[in-house]
């Protein structure tokens, strides 16, 4: 499975390295996946774009990243999976970490 969602959230939430990283823990714990490695970095502001971080956890299954850009109040999730997984946990466990938010987008492939 594939899941790629462009979500609105609270943008002071979008800046902690803590709350990324507990979200990519989160995420693994409750979709019952495997983590090899995970880092979490947060980026200063460039000419290109504001302050945000950036998480990525090495999946036995595959992998998944979020990307924030607290300036937009943006999050961008990619989540890549050889094991099915629910769309609406996934949901459940962001509404958990950032709160109420709106989903922009949202595209969810089975390969």
């Amino acid at each position: 499975m594939h899941l790629l969602m462009d979500i609105k959230a609270e943008p002071e939430r979008l800046s902690s390295v803590r709350t990324i990283g507990d979200l990519l823990l989160d995420l693994s714990r409750t979709l019952q996946l495997d983590i090899r490695d995970l880092d979490v970095k947060e980026f200063p502001a460039s000419e290109a774009a504001g302050p945000g971080v950036t998480g990525y956890a090495m999946l036995s299954e595959s992998h998944m990243n979020i990307d924030t850009w607290p300036e937009k109040a943006l999050v961008q999730l990619c989540l890549h999976s050889c094991k099915a997984f629910s769309v609406d946990k996934v949901k459940q466990v962001v509404r958990a970490n950032f709160g109420p938010f709106e989903i922009r987008y949202e595209a969810c492939l089975n390969r």
